[in-house]
């Protein structure tokens, strides 16, 4: 609908307008604009103007001109497809978006994130993405039952349309749908009790060998899963371990002392068993198949048979993976709660993992004399009393007596 006229020009023909009245007019027929790129403007009087407009008029209405063909709402650049941003912006999250290849992603993130960007591109597949609404995120999100992996998932989400947005592939005006149908979610609590030495005796007793040592090495060292399955035998030197942490590797934690750490094998007898166990498995397991060969890694798989020769994501056939270092603890954890009655009582949510075992080394220690320095570089922690809140609280509290003292008014 077009605007309408004053009253004072109510006289004037359609598409007549008074510029600068009364002297200077325009005239804007579709058509006319349509051949001449814009209106014309032109000094007249007014009934010399009303004449001219009326000829116009009359022309164009003769002439039966083609219909005008109006610009379109500016959209998208091209109809690319989810898989081919999804691609593009997870190679330029990894080597685009640091200058410093130093403070890259590290590759346990990098294959997280390849995992979920696996699922992403799995259920979007060709989809042009500019055709992706909140609706459709939404039906993805509802699948997910883990809190922290539905953050994880919106994140990588959000971050591929907003790539797609800066390179023109998604409309400026519509709505992020990935932070469109995100929600907030509050992860669940997860009390987890402390594991107890029968516990621990129990399960490592019905564990494998490579279970075993594992439980040892932690036990002996308190470090973190993530350093466990990445120990070296390059890491052995002179009768010492050494291991840096990964997790205190940042710029922040560099230059403090639970960024480095020493294990004296000659004066830890456990620990020292424990790598000579490993080093006899490994001898054993050398002639077994030519891809067995050269591990690298101390604790290495040794149920032979089940290994996959052929995965690309390890470094190593025997490398032992967290998710299935934590599948198999839970299955040896089961076997023991069937058997014996040192879990009973304990919810789910409280039952042990192999993280427990951290947990239970630091109380060790403490309970051996152990300083708070020496507990809280061992911990890997900056202060102490994020040691003592994270790991030595006991499962059942210290109850303070409160009795000793009577009020009387």
């Amino acid at each position: 609908m077009g605007r309408s006229k004053k009253d004072e020009n109510s006289d004037l023909p359609i598409y007549l307008w008074p510029d600068r009245p009364p002297t200077y007019w325009s005239y804007n027929h579709p058509q006319y604009v349509a051949e001449n790129g814009r209106a014309k403007f032109f000094k007249a009087d007014r009934i010399t103007a009303i004449q001219m407009a009326i000829e116009k008029n009359t022309e164009f209405a003769n002439a039966h001109p083609k219909p005008i063909q109006r610009k379109s709402r500016p959209g998208p650049k091209n109809t690319a497809a989810f898989n081919l941003i999804a691609e593009k912006e997870h190679s330029y999250w990894r080597f685009g978006a640091h200058d410093d290849p130093d403070r890259g992603p590290k590759k346990s993130t990098i294959k997280a994130r390849e995992l979920r960007l696996r699922k992403l591109k799995n259920y979007f597949g060709d989809k042009p993405i500019h055709t992706i609404s909140s609706a459709n995120v939404s039906k993805l999100y509802d699948g997910i039952v883990s809190t922290h992996e539905y953050h994880k998932i919106c994140s990588v989400l959000i971050s591929i349309f907003k790539y797609a947005r800066a390179k023109g592939h998604f409309p400026d005006q519509m709505v992020n749908p990935g932070e469109g149908a995100k929600l907030r979610r509050i992860p669940r609590e997860t009390a987890r009790l402390t594991m107890e030495p029968e516990q621990f005796k129990a399960i490592h007793k019905a564990a494998e060998d490579w279970i075993q040592i594992a439980m040892d090495i932690i036990l002996q060292t308190a470090l973190r899963q993530q350093d466990i399955w990445t120990l070296r035998w390059e890491n052995i030197v002179d009768n010492s371990l050494y291991v840096i942490p990964q997790k205190s590797k940042s710029s922040t934690r560099k230059d403090r002392d639970c960024a480095h750490l020493k294990f004296d094998l000659l004066e830890n007898t456990s620990l020292r068993k424990a790598i000579h166990r490993a080093r006899k498995a490994r001898m054993l397991i050398q002639g077994k198949r030519i891809e067995f060969r050269d591990c690298p890694f101390i604790i290495c798989r040794t149920d032979l048979e089940r290994v996959k020769h052929n995965c690309i994501t390890k470094e190593h056939p025997l490398q032992i993976t967290r998710s299935f270092a934590a599948s198999e603890f839970k299955k040896v954890r089961d076997r023991i709660i069937v058997k014996t009655n040192l879990f009973e009582g304990w919810s789910r949510e409280q039952l042990p993992a192999f993280h427990a075992i951290r947990k239970l080394s630091l109380q060790e220690m403490e309970k051996a004399g152990a300083s708070r320095n020496y507990l809280m570089i061992v911990a890997g922690h900056k202060d102490f009393r994020t040691t003592q809140e994270a790991y030595l609280r006991p499962n059942n509290p210290t109850w303070a007596n409160c009795n000793q003292f009577e009020v009387i008014l």
